[in-house]
């Protein structure tokens, strides 16, 4: 039987060397970071990623794969590589993870953020429509970096979040909040007003830009 034809959209970021590509078909169930060419080993998809010289991270959440590059060039020519590649293993039938690597994976484990949620809120209609954005628009480039934000709180017109992982403590945080998650949110919710980063930064392990 022969596989439908494979829709890629590719979305660069306008503030760093990431590129967002969301996939018609699924790439991982969860979400995994690669920073190297070793660690790549037992992935078809990360392996062919690093054999292009620019390429520097990558990292999948679900059917959402994530691209940074070490140069300063348009994504344009980059972004087609990366389809043709995604294209032909798919093509090809050939398992973008094999079962040894997504065997050799640490378990998922999902850590708390250091502040209460509130969940009635958080579980409002609002809310779920603020969590849904997340996923689809933020969380792919945060997992980039080994980051995550959580949605705390929501009322007044205003959304709270909690940002951990690579995110706590880095030093482009207030650039995230600002140029990120309020301009999105506020284009695409318009009951939101104002994003608050409810984050203690300053107790951050392993911040992504120090």
């Amino acid at each position: 039987m022969k596989k439908e034809e494979l829709e890629i959209l590719a979305t660069p970021s306008q503030t760093t060397n990431v590129c967002f590509f969301a996939v018609s078909a699924p790439l991982l169930d969860r979400r995994v970071e690669c920073h190297s060419r070793a660690e790549a080993v037992g992935s078809e998809l990360f392996s062919g990623l690093y054999e292009f010289p620019w390429v520097s991270e990558v990292g999948v959440d679900g059917n959402k794969l994530v691209v940074k590059k070490n140069n300063s060039e348009p994504w344009p020519e980059n972004a087609r590589q990366v389809g043709q590649l995604i294209r032909r293993l798919y093509k090809e039938g050939i398992p973008f993870f094999s079962k040894s690597y997504i065997g050799a994976l640490p378990p998922a484990a999902a850590t708390p953020p250091a502040v209460k949620i509130n969940e009635a809120n958080v579980n409002s209609e609002l809310g779920k429509r603020i969590q849904q954005v997340l996923k689809e628009s933020i969380a792919p480039s945060l997992a980039a970096h080994g980051g995550y934000v959580t949605l705390v709180d929501v009322h007044s017109q205003t959304a709270f979040f909690y940002f951990g992982g690579g995110c706590q403590g880095c030093s482009q945080a207030s650039v995230t909040v600002k140029d990120g998650i309020e301009r999105t949110l506020l284009k695409l919710i318009p009951e939101i007003k104002k994003v608050v980063d409810v984050t203690d930064h300053k107790r951050g392990d392993n911040p992504y830009f120090k």
